[in-house]
């Protein structure tokens, strides 16, 4: 089981943003503290777009 703190937002091309821990296969299943940590990366970076701040 990996850590919560290793998710993170990045910005790899323009108009795409992912969040993630970019190493987790996914193999131990879907862990829902995660993936609600995940959804809050993203929720953050789309109030943050709406409000015209791209910048991560």
């Amino acid at each position: 089981i990996h850590s919560s703190n290793t998710i993170t937002t990045k910005h790899p091309r323009p108009n795409l943003y992912i969040a993630g821990d970019g190493t987790s296969k996914g193999a131990e299943g879907l862990m829902a503290p995660r993936v609600m940590i995940a959804a809050g990366h993203e929720a953050n970076m789309v109030t943050r777009l709406i409000l015209g701040e791209k910048e991560i």
